[in-house]
């Protein structure tokens, strides 16, 4: 009824102006703006009846199991809580599971959201979080921020979203590499590290057979041999921070010499707030990447077909949508600055 509620009072407006032409010239005119034909005849009798077509306040049918108290446990039942199961609340109150989501989505306005995986934080780190940042934001606001990270690359990676469902009309027709998730107990894997900012990209540094970060691959493979490289070709101007995280490997003693002997200049541990990804914008490459690589459910046979498509995903990224990321690192840092850890907002 209330989707013709705009049509029902042009209706009867044109009916006032015009009762006298006669029942047939009417409902040819009623026709013309819309009326539905299973409604017409009624419309029409109510209105020669002297009744309005406007629905009255607390008419139709009474409801059973949509009541007013049954909304309010909806509510209480399902808004602002996890793990909760509409299949549970529809035996609680009698109906059906899909007419628990029918009403979720037309008597509240309760959404259903994934949620987003963010590091564990302490009241004290986040307090740390914040005054550190403050501290960046004050010592490197006239400098760019060159960040750098490492991650590692499987066969496949169904933890993508969409990667891990399927579709099919029909279970039996459907291959078993669409249907089951095969993984190795120790999966070989790719790492990549690589390192960002406003005027450009480093080499990346791929590493097969497992390879983890140690200070000497750190050292000898990242920052002599890319990063370095980087700074002089793009930073004469010396206008940079290098901001690496806190990772052990990135402050051991090794590394920080070798950062200091060439005069790089580095956040200094101290200075370095601990699990803030949110500022990093680095991570937000890697999950790009990692889409890009692994688009359309791609996945590898080979550790070096792996890395071939690596390289090739990397030949093809988009080098503004990089140099932007790396642009938001300031106003990333001085929202926590001001606002402290802010988790997904939406």
């Amino acid at each position: 009824m209330a989707k013709h509620k705009e049509l029902k009072h042009v209706l009867e407006s044109f009916f006032l102006k015009n009762k006298n032409k006669g029942k047939p010239f009417m409902k040819r005119r009623f026709k013309e703006f819309g009326a539905p034909k299973r409604s017409l005849n009624r419309w029409l009798k109510m209105l020669y009846e002297g009744k309005s077509l406007s629905r009255k306040v607390g008419s139709g049918r009474i409801p059973k199991i949509a009541t007013k108290e049954t909304i309010k446990k909806l509510n209480k039942y399902f808004n602002h809580k996890s793990g909760v199961s509409q299949r549970k609340f529809a035996n609680k109150v009698g109906c059906s599971q899909s007419y628990v989501n029918r009403l979720l989505k037309k008597k509240t306005n309760i959404s259903c959201y994934k949620k987003t995986k963010q590091p564990k934080m302490t009241i004290q780190q986040q307090e740390d979080a914040k005054s550190k940042c403050d501290i960046l934001r004050k010592k490197y606001r006239n400098v760019d921020f060159i960040l750098d990270d490492e991650s590692y690359f499987t066969l496949s990676h169904t933890t993508l979203s969409g990667n891990d469902r399927f579709y099919s009309s029909d279970l039996n027709l459907t291959s078993h590499s669409v249907k089951y998730d095969f993984k190795m107990k120790f999966e070989p894997k790719i790492l990549l590290w690589i390192a960002i900012s406003l005027r450009g990209i480093s080499k990346p540094y791929i590493a097969q057979r497992g390879i983890t970060i140690n200070q000497e691959i750190y050292r000898d493979h990242c920052l002599k041999s890319r990063l370095l490289p980087m700074i002089k070709d793009l930073y004469l101007d010396e206008k940079y921070i290098f901001w690496p995280d806190k990772a052990s490997a990135h402050y051991a003693v090794s590394v920080t010499k070798f950062l200091n002997d060439n005069n790089i200049k580095f956040v200094q541990k101290e200075d370095n707030p601990t699990s803030i990804p949110q500022a990093r914008s680095i991570e937000d490459f890697w999950a790009h990447l990692k889409q890009q690589v692994y688009k359309n459910d791609w996945s590898a046979k080979t550790i070096e077909q792996l890395e071939e498509r690596i390289k090739s995903r990397l030949k093809i990224i988009d080098t503004d949508f990089v140099l932007n990321l790396a642009s938001q690192t300031h106003k990333r840092i001085l929202e926590i600055a001001t606002h402290g850890i802010q988790y997904n907002k939406n």
